[in-house]
């Protein structure tokens, strides 16, 4: 099985010197901000619209449990925006072949003329996966 974080984002918070967005997943760090090498900071994360983020959980569930944390640390300076998560979900992606194909084992390099099963999933689940957008 191959298992997913999905979410969409809207982060905007100082440099990593002053403010430390983090998504953690079982206590492993899989995203953060930019920290500049200069103390003085200089270089803010202010996403202009949602970000669509796509983790890979595979190496985090051999134990069947995920323990997903978004975090932010922040000083006292400059106040922005934070935060913002929606549509946040953890996907399980199961490769079945099929009706009617025949799954030879072959994976990309099959000889078969049918399209692979998996490819065809992986574009249903693309077209699902389509944010509507917010009217303001």
């Amino acid at each position: 099985t191959k298992v997913r974080l999905q979410y969409y984002r809207h982060l905007a918070v100082e440099d990593g010197v002053f403010d430390q967005a983090k998504v953690s997943v079982n206590g492993t760090e899989v995203f953060k901000n930019f920290v500049s090498a200069d103390e003085n900071g200089g270089v803010n994360h202010v996403d202009k619209e949602w970000i669509f983020q796509d983790v890979d959980l595979s190496p985090f569930e051999a134990s069947g449990k995920v323990k997903i944390k978004f975090d932010l640390t922040s000083d006292q300076g400059l106040a922005l925006g934070g935060w913002t998560v929606d549509d946040v979900c953890v996907v399980r992606i199961v490769e079945t072949p099929l009706p009617g194909t025949e799954d030879d084992g072959g994976g990309c390099c099959s000889s078969s003329g049918a399209p692979a099963g998996s490819l065809l999933l992986g574009l249903a689940t693309m077209g699902l996966v389509i944010r509507r957008r917010r009217r303001t």
